[in-house]
């Protein structure tokens, strides 16, 4: 099998895919080749082993004699593998073997409906040694006492790499695994430093009427009535501020220092929805004037953001909130091989002298735990940590754990490994590295990560202009938008959402119809077909709908 490198690069290759395939997908969405061999389900689910008594705590140490440890597996039926592997014999688990005496095997895979065949698992406590499972599923596990304690093992078995790669967030994710101050499971690292708020504005428009670079919301709410009044020579009208039915605006409000749909703490130290700040209607104010001046398209209550985007690459919007990866939506920069459009990112303005912070989520997806009937729960530990290798260690032989793609048949193959946990610095490492590397035109600078944005961006500044070189240009030149999350990083401009556990009850029940009436009260008032004062009722309404008992549940968890 041969591989790429992994870790920081694989939680990261999002934006190469992103720009390769002009997609924001999961990385499951490109498991695209030959179908998986049907492993055999004959090994025993019955076998219920006891906890060791002597467990080996050794950081990376290897089990002599080898142990097996059991798991269960979705995966897809297009997975690539190569040729004479499969789900159940590879290079990724025979790596295992070879450094830490641990033999996986699989008790089952599926290609589809992976959680309710584990819910049938569990009800009948067929569980395997390791496995993962949703946020739902781990509480109901920890309730009923179903997996293992990792507290002892990870203090002990966790290397300080690991431990320390893991805490990049502060330690939020590892602190959503935890129940009553104990771990009862590895959490799926992800990334919420990539999801910096970047305000992308038209600097030929900029420079053409004479106006101010944007470094305050004053200077925003002036360029967006400026653009509006535009002449688009005979495009159509010309608006200030993208909007779709979506209602991205979670920047803007970052502006005025407010955090819609995300917990934040009061003065009080209590949990609070932050949709539920009085001060909101005061920019909700500023929205609905700005629709009222024809600063915003009037039909954007009934567009997608596809469609919404058209007029953005049609010279007829000149400002867009995004994220780091969204040059890659620029299309209408390129016609022809020729830059016909000139955007430029910057930080989130704010609305007085605080600097804006991006409301971010280290909410887990998944997590990996270890059946309280293992005879070995540190093992799960070191198979995550040695999942590592090439970021944080420096084991002989670790390219085999690449994750990314085959580098002879460019296929997805990260997904055979058992356990992916996601670097959380990747677009905070790329944001100070590339653009190093494209200022000293040295890409060993990168020490052989990222080379397709290094690559791609090159080959825009040479000449070769088309949309990807484009975005890997403006992602990584010197100021571009991944140099702003690197700043953001240094800066600490990153509020994080307060509340990361599972859904509460009354959430599963009720936060969706919230959830729809809050972007019903925002878009009546954006369009001026309900007041400002109309978001007192909504907030009133929202208490009584389920949110006062949400918030009351929401609470609960953070003092447990």
């Amino acid at each position: 099998m041969q591989k790429g490198r992994y870790s920081v690069l694989v939680g990261l290759s999002a934006l190469i895919v992103v720009v390769s395939a002009c997609s924001g997908n999961s990385k499951e969405g490109n498991e695209d080749k030959q179908p998986s061999a049907s492993p055999s389900a004959a090994a025993s689910a019955s076998a219920k082993p006891q906890p060791s008594q002597n467990p080996d705590f050794k950081p990376l140490g290897k089990y002599n004699p080898p142990i097996e440890m059991s798991t269960v597996r979705q995966v897809a039926a297009n997975q690539y593998f190569d040729e004479g592997e499969t789900i159940d014999k590879n290079s990724l688990y025979d790596f295992y073997e070879s450094q830490l005496g641990i033999k996986i095997k699989n008790l089952w895979t599926v290609s589809k409906d992976y959680d309710t065949k584990l819910k049938l698992a569990i009800a009948s406590d067929e569980l395997p040694d390791f496995f993962k499972v949703s946020p739902v599923d781990l509480l109901q596990l920890v309730e009923n006492g179903m997996v293992a304690d990792l507290t002892e093992a990870w203090d002990k078995t966790a290397s300080d790499a690991f431990k320390k790669w893991v805490g990049y967030d502060g330690g939020i994710q590892m602190k959503s695994a935890t129940f009553g101050g104990k771990l009862m499971a590895i959490p799926e690292t992800r990334s919420g430093y990539g999801d910096l708020g970047i305000l992308y504005v038209r600097k030929d428009w900029l420079k053409e009427m004479n106006l101010p670079e944007p470094k305050t919301m004053a200077d925003l709410l002036k360029i967006s009535k400026a653009f509006s009044q535009r002449d688009s020579g005979g495009k159509g009208k010309t608006y200030g501020l993208f909007l779709d039915k979506t209602l991205g605006l979670k920047n803007f409000f970052n502006g005025y220092h407010l955090y819609p749909k995300t917990w934040v703490k009061d003065s009080a130290g209590n949990l609070s929805y932050g949709s539920l700040d009085p001060r909101m209607k005061d920019a909700l104010k500023e929205l609905q004037a700005m629709f009222k001046d024809g600063q915003i398209d009037p039909e954007f209550g009934v567009k997608d953001r596809v469609k919404e985007l058209e007029l953005v690459n049609n010279n007829r919007v000149g400002i867009m909130y995004g994220r780091y990866s969204d040059t890659v939506a620029l299309t209408g920069a390129i016609v022809n091989n020729k830059v016909v459009q000139e955007w430029e990112s910057y930080m989130i303005p704010s609305i007085d002298d605080k600097p804006a912070q991006s409301q971010v989520s280290a909410n887990v997806q998944n997590y990996f735990v270890a059946s309280k009937k293992s005879k070995h729960p540190e093992a799960l530990i070191k198979i995550a940590d040695l999942s590592l290798a090439p970021t944080i260690h420096q084991i002989p032989g670790s390219n085999v754990l690449a994750t990314g793609k085959n580098n002879k048949t460019d296929q997805i193959i990260y997904t055979i490994n058992p356990i992916t946990l996601f670097g959380q610095l990747g677009p905070v490492e790329m944001g100070e590295l590339i653009p190093k590397a494209e200022k000293l035109r040295d890409p060993s600078v990168l020490k052989g990560q990222w080379p397709n944005v290094y690559k791609n961006m090159m080959n825009f500044i040479n000449g070769d202009i088309n949309i990807v070189n484009y975005a890997n240009y403006m992602n990584g030149k010197d100021g571009g938008t991944l140099a702003k999350v690197y700043q953001g990083y240094q800066q600490n401009l990153f509020k994080f959402d307060e509340f990361y556990g599972a859904p509460t009850p009354t959430m599963g029940e009720k936060m969706a119809t919230l959830l729809a009436k809050e972007d019903e009260i925002v878009t009546k008032i954006i369009m001026g077909s309900a007041p400002v004062e109309a978001y007192d009722a909504f907030i009133s309404d929202w208490k009584k709908l389920g949110g006062e008992q949400i918030t009351k549940e929401v609470n609960d968890w953070a003092k447990r």
